[in-house]
């Protein structure tokens, strides 16, 4: 066999036969020599951009067979590894060096940064060096779902206004080179049927007081009763959980009775009396009273203990005996009283006190 030029190139071989007698005959042919490997590069598309959560992703291979003063054979072939030494699904090149692979299997052993490499052979079997020069790309792979949790107006139990506060936390593993962390957190009122990604919060793994304000009920007139929210929490690889948590809505100031020694005397001429007040709420239930002698006018007295008072039962009768105010005349007392939800009655009852 003969050598041809050591470069890339179109090479002419001539060969010139002679008989015995001298006759010579010359005749040519011509092959292109190709000893350049051809090079590549490597796209890996998860879920999430730099991020998958099922271990299936996106492969688009390219090829680039520029051989010497471009002598280059053209790309033949890919191929596909997890490892840069098993070698699998080879595909083969047509006019355009682009191929894709749409469902390619990460090696999901572990969670973290995954490497996938592909192999380029040319059509003069030129192969690209994998442990020189390897071609591949990384995706980080993670399928954990993060945990975390919501809490409503500090974990109160009630409230007399549909906008809240929302604390949140989220945690995503919290080892970094096996998971993504805590990306996004969705709100819904809707049990989750819709999410509002306007209102959708940017976070990172950890705990978050008052995140976000929240209409839990944007009817025009809410009804009073128990909302629920629910939270949805996003990592970077797109996996999600959801939480939720309740509070009772109670807008409606609770009914109260009110009277001055029982309403049987229009007069006493004792300065201490019997306030007797009865409270019924249905929403949240009666909380506390104040008292006053001038409307309120100056800070009452108080509070005084409603929360166990059963209007079914009897009236609640303040003690000691109430002070009216000094000197004869009409007096008004007024009774303050709140339910739990922080909504308020004011009533009052007067005595005519005569102590000369």
């Amino acid at each position: 066999p003969g050598d041809l030029d050591c470069k890339d190139s179109s090479e002419l071989v001539t060969i010139r036969v002679f008989d015995k007698a001298g006759n010579m005959t010359e005749t040519t042919d011509d092959i292109n020599f190709d000893e350049t490997p051809p090079s590549g590069d490597l796209a890996i598309a998860g879920n999430v951009a730099g991020y998958d959560n099922d271990g299936i992703v996106a492969l688009t291979a390219n090829c680039y067979d520029n051989g010497y003063a471009g002598y280059n054979s053209g790309c033949a072939k890919v191929e596909y590894s997890n490892d840069n030494a098993t070698w699998d699904v080879s595909e083969t090149w047509t006019a355009n060096p682009v191929t894709t692979q749409s469902s390619w299997g990460l090696d999901t052993t572990a969670q973290g940064e995954r490497t996938v490499y592909i192999r380029v052979t040319d059509l003069a079997g030129n192969v690209n060096d994998v442990a020189v020069n390897p071609i591949s790309n990384t995706i980080f792979y993670d399928a954990d779902i993060p945990t975390g949790s919501v809490v409503i107006n500090g974990d109160e139990a009630q409230t007399n206004s549909v906008t809240v506060t929302v604390d949140v936390d989220c945690t995503d593993g919290g080892v970094t080179t096996e998971d993504s962390g805590c990306a996004l957190v969705e709100y819904s009122i809707n049990d989750g049927a819709t999410w509002d990604a306007a209102t959708a919060s940017t976070i990172t793994d950890g705990s978050y007081t008052d995140l976000k304000t929240v209409v839990i009920d944007p009817a025009a007139t809410p009804v009073d009763g128990d909302k629920q929210l629910w939270i949805r929490l996003t990592d970077q690889a797109g996996n999600t959980n959801t939480y939720t948590d309740k509070i009772l809505y109670d807008a409606n100031a609770p009914t109260v009775t009110f009277s001055i020694n029982d309403a049987a005397d229009l007069y006493t001429n004792v300065v201490g009396v019997t306030l007797n007040i009865s409270c019924d709420d249905g929403g949240s239930g009666c909380d506390y009273a104040m008292v006053s002698n001038d409307g309120f006018a100056t800070a009452g007295s108080g509070p005084y203990d409603l929360s166990a008072q059963d209007p079914l039962v009897g009236a609640y009768a303040i003690a000691p005996p109430w002070d009216l105010a000094a000197n004869d005349g009409n007096k008004v007392v007024t009774i303050r009283v709140f339910d739990k939800a922080g909504n308020m009655t004011d009533t009052t009852d007067d005595i005519n006190f005569d102590e000369t």
